[in-house]
């Protein structure tokens, strides 16, 4: 799973929407193409988090197993 994130302490929801979830499908894109991971093996999430816990992670995307 592809977790793109932002925080929605800065710009509107819509914006902070978007950007989640582009982040996440940037990965997507670049592990399925350079890399050769079959599409179906990844799921791409977005979320925008209200508070996050440690700043730096808000425009991030995770991977998880």
């Amino acid at each position: 799973t592809l977790s793109g994130t932002a925080d929605a302490t800065t710009g509107t929801m819509k914006r902070n929407e978007y950007l989640s979830k582009a982040r996440g499908e940037y990965i997507y894109k670049l592990l399925t193409e350079k890399y050769g991971v079959a599409p179906d093996r990844l799921v791409v999430q977005s979320k925008v988090v209200a508070k996050p816990a440690h700043p730096e992670m808000s425009r991030t995307v995770t991977i998880s197993f």
